[in-house]
């Protein structure tokens, strides 16, 4: 009997490559377990079959165990929400605060901050982590200017945190850099990296 597969995608069209990772989920029996990896990003695998996550604009992804997801920000920001107690959480690499309309009947959309984060509240929700035992981290927001696209970013986002109060382990925002992200979906600990192509990244987002 075939395992189910430890990476769910909400679109096979988002799959980057034809990988098979390793598997471990209980999914279809109720509250999905904490660290059941399901994401839109693309997927490869490691040399040990561990998931490898690239989150590209718009982008997201929550669970939790082996593997690692990466992503790459100039004003864009990334979101991470991680529960210590559960050894899980998400995070989104968002392009904008808001959008400036909504249809009732659409879907979440990630290159919306406020929309990203309603994604993440459900899956949390979902996997019964409670927000409360949720902790924050923020990257991104870069830009050679004041009232930019990356400062209204972080401007949307620390405002966001103060509302809910929640505590927040790392920030690292600003400035103008690009930032390459690597998190450890075991530990929920983010790896930053400074430096690259600035005009060349401000073309991609």
């Amino acid at each position: 009997m075939d395992a189910d597969p430890l990476v769910q995608f909400r679109s096979a069209a988002d799959i980057g490559v034809d990988a098979t990772c390793r598997a471990a989920t209980d999914a279809g029996r109720g509250r999905e377990r904490p660290g059941l990896l399901v994401s839109n990003g693309l997927l490869d695998c490691g040399t040990g079959g561990e998931p490898q996550v690239f989150l590209r604009p718009g982008d997201w992804l929550f669970g939790g165990g082996e593997g690692s997801v990466r992503t790459l920000l100039g004003s864009c920001v990334s979101l991470v929400l991680w529960s210590r107690r559960h050894g899980a959480g998400g995070l989104c690499h968002s392009l904008l605060p808001q959008r400036r309309q909504r249809g009732v009947d659409e879907l979440p959309d990630g290159r919306y901050l406020d929309e990203a984060i309603d994604w993440l509240e459900a899956e949390a929700h979902r996997r019964g982590i409670p927000w409360a035992d949720l902790r924050a981290s923020v990257f991104g927001g870069a830009g050679r200017r004041t009232g930019g696209i990356g400062a209204s970013n972080l401007a949307w986002i620390c405002a966001w945190l103060e509302r809910q109060r929640i505590p927040v382990d790392q920030m690292d925002v600003g400035g103008h850099v690009m930032r390459r992200l690597s998190m450890d979906l075991r530990t929920g600990v983010v790896s930053v990296a400074h430096g690259g192509a600035w005009n060349l990244m401000e073309q991609r987002q």
